[in-house]
């Protein structure tokens, strides 16, 4: 397979979130470049590469904060008896259930 296949192929399963195959093409992506060429287009290679990068980058942040948010979800206790919020500049408060709710109006 060639560096731009899998280029598009990594682009295709990002953009459909299989991230199992965007590892598989990893060991395959080393063989292909070096089987490149120097007549190749290797300007537009890279800059397809620099792009694909910089999703995966993106993908790899969300992943991060999916995963951040869903411990700050599981610390909150089994039966959700544990209220954590946040204030404007951004910094944790957990009340750990004591607290009373009150409505906003």
């Amino acid at each position: 397979m060639t560096v731009l296949a899998l280029l598009t192929r990594i682009d295709a399963a990002l953009d459909a979130g299989r991230f199992d195959e965007i590892a598989a093409c990893a060991p395959l992506l080393e063989e292909a470049v070096d089987t490149l060429h120097p007549d190749d287009d290797l300007a537009g290679l890279r800059q397809r590469a620099q792009r694909l990068s910089s999703r995966l980058q993106s993908a790899a942040e969300g992943v991060r904060a999916a995963r951040w948010r869903l411990a700050d979800i599981r610390s909150m206790g089994q039966a959700g008896d544990r209220l954590v919020t946040y204030d404007g500049t951004g910094r944790k408060h957990d009340s750990g259930g004591a607290g009373l709710l009150t409505r906003r109006y």
